[in-house]
């Protein structure tokens, strides 16, 4: 399974890296204290003063290219008056987990560009940069990526996932390990959890040590 995984990463990977360089120019921090979106500066001064509503996290199916192309992927969007009330460096980070068995449980990758630091656990990790109690998105904005093709759950087969987005203070990052954090974890602005169920083919990697344990 090792293999195959790395023969996916491998084709996937110059795509991942041309998404990551075009998502990051097209999220920008609040320059000039403009809620972040299209349309002019007085434009989005007027939104963010009028009100928007509460700040918002949606999945939706696509692919890892806006033209159609790459892999499919689950894309986590926000919208909406961000949570805060001081001025704040703000960032999302995207956690995945097998919930199949009714208790979270970590899934990997095999890429590291979507791993933890000091794990194979999936990570995502996106910059917004520095904003305002006032400011937030007008339209959808990608925030965070599942690619469902380079994960590896526990077992194979229809699984219950969960991908778990965190707004997070970038100057006080929390401590995130395994996909958990502690209860009260500074640096966490917001959090929602979002289900979705896929298909694995593939062993998991807590099913291909069982097998390997019986063979041996």
């Amino acid at each position: 399974m090792e293999g195959i995984l790395i023969m996916i990463a491998i084709g996937v990977g110059w795509a991942i890296f041309s998404w990551l360089l075009s998502a990051g120019a097209k999220t920008i921090g609040a320059a000039g204290k403009a809620a972040i979106g299209e349309g002019s500066f007085s434009e989005n001064m007027g939104l963010a003063f009028k009100g928007m509503e509460s700040f918002d996290v949606q999945m939706i199916d696509g692919t890892l290219n806006d033209d159609g192309t790459g892999p499919a992927v689950k894309k986590l969007q926000g919208k909406g008056l961000f949570p805060i009330y001081t001025t704040k460096n703000i960032g999302f980070i995207t956690s995945v987990f097998d919930n199949t068995s009714g208790e979270y449980e970590p899934v990997v990758c095999v890429i590291d560009a979507f791993q933890e630091e000091n794990s194979s656990v999936y990570r995502f990790e996106r910059g917004v940069g520095r904003v305002e109690s006032d400011q937030g998105f007008i339209k959808w904005v990608d925030l965070g990526i599942v690619i469902p093709e380079i994960l590896e759950p526990p077992y194979s087969g229809q699984r219950k996932m969960v991908a778990f987005i965190r707004m997070v203070d970038m100057d006080n990052i929390p401590d995130i390990r395994h996909g958990f954090h502690d209860e009260g974890a500074t640096g966490i602005l917001w959090q929602k959890s979002i289900d979705f169920d896929y298909t694995f083919e593939e062993k998991g990697y807590k099913e291909a040590s069982e097998h390997h344990d019986e063979a041996v």
